[in-house]
């Protein structure tokens, strides 16, 4: 056994430590037993998943002039929000806070599209027209 330092021996001889536990089996089985995100109360989760909310983001939109001012998001990887997939409860905090399913993709049937809050998103459009096309981008 390691030599303990000095300071230490002294209040353990003056204060008689004791070494033995005084919890029973059973203090012992659920100390040890892994906690879960279920095993907090509800309002405790719900907290958790309003901080996890993400802030305000960017939607870039390629909006087509030709097609009726049709708008199509350029990147949507980065627009995915796994905190509506977690649970049914951590889903509905999403909703609750204000974010739809938004700009879904015409080209992907089944798509959902994205979730999107009105509020405090932000879509940057650029708009593209049929002449648009400069002779240099073509080559």
């Amino acid at each position: 056994m390691p030599q303990l330092p000095s300071h230490i021996e002294e209040a353990s001889s003056t204060a008689q430590i004791s070494t033995t536990s005084t919890t029973g089996p059973t203090q012992v089985d659920q100390a040890s037993k892994q906690k879960n995100l279920g095993d907090l109360p509800l309002e405790l989760r719900e907290m958790i998943w309003m901080y996890a909310l993400p802030g305000p983001r960017v939607f870039e939109a390629l909006v087509y002039e030709s097609a009726g001012l049709k708008m199509q998001l350029l990147e949507r990887g980065h627009l995915k929000m796994p905190l509506a997939h977690v649970c049914f409860e951590s889903r509905r905090i999403v909703k609750e806070a204000g974010y739809m399913l938004a700009f879904q993709d015409e080209n992907r049937p089944g798509d959902p599209g994205v979730w999107f809050h009105p509020q405090k998103d932000v879509i940057e459009r650029t708009i593209w027209g049929p002449g648009d096309i400069r002779h240099q981008d073509i080559e």
